[in-house]
């Protein structure tokens, strides 16, 4: 008891380590809910947009259904994958308020090169109001933005993600960014209450097992009848 009165503890415990700080999610730095979150870098593409009502009809059932967190659209290069998605986010335009939409390459630009995931990190945490320096890794700040984007039920686009993937025999299509890797399978293929759209020429296979990623939509050249008919 003269211990406890006289503040002379038996034993010390040892100093902690470094302690890492992460804000709340409920900072009051953070977006709130009833404000919406309009990320669109999708180019816009020439031409006029026809067929492709079966595609179209699949993307509708899985953005208004409950049991499709994560969607893939394979095809190759020049197929019309971005062109399909920015029809079909403009005929939503209204319906989904809250959208990050990022494309990973440009036209004309090969998917081989170097790319990073940073430059997405950075413009998300700035839309959301979020202080990027407070996490030390990228796994760090994938956690962070999958925080957020379950929090809003946002809608996240990824489009082109082969510079993202491996592209060696045996690794092929497996995703060698440890980030977005953490990003897709570890929270939104989980946990997401919204729905994540991705595209590229070779299936993601990191997400294939996971319960509420359907199999890859396979994008092929137009039907005879919709090229033919509106050429």
């Amino acid at each position: 008891m003269y211990r406890v009165l006289a503040n002379q503890p038996r034993a010390v415990a040892k100093p902690l380590g470094k302690l890492k700080h992460y804000p709340p999610v409920n900072n009051s730095r953070s977006t709130p809910k009833n404000t919406s979150i309009h990320i669109d870098r999708l180019p816009t593409v020439a031409g006029e947009f026809f067929g492709r009502e079966e595609e179209l009809r699949f993307l509708d059932k899985a953005l208004t259904g409950k049991d499709t967190r994560i969607i893939q659209l394979v095809a190759a290069g020049g197929t019309g994958k971005t062109k399909l998605l920015r029809h079909w986010l403009n005929r939503h335009a209204d319906d989904i308020p809250d959208r990050i939409v990022w494309p990973f390459y440009s036209q004309g630009t090969s998917e081989d090169k170097q790319v990073s995931v940073s430059p997405l990190f950075t413009e998300v945490f700035k839309a959301f109001g979020v202080d990027e320096t407070a996490f030390k890794t990228e796994e760090e700040k994938a956690d962070a933005l999958a925080d957020r984007l379950i929090e809003h039920r946002c809608l996240l686009v990824l489009d082109g993600l082969k510079p993202l993937q491996h592209g060696i025999r045996g690794l092929d299509g497996w995703l060698k960014d440890r980030a977005v890797a953490r990003l897709l399978k570890k929270r939104l293929a989980q946990q997401h209450r919204g729905l994540c759209l991705i595209t590229s020429r070779i299936r993601v296979h990191d997400i294939l097992d996971q319960p509420h990623v359907p199999n890859p939509l396979s994008l092929n050249n137009l039907t005879t009848t919709d090229g033919v008919g509106n050429k």
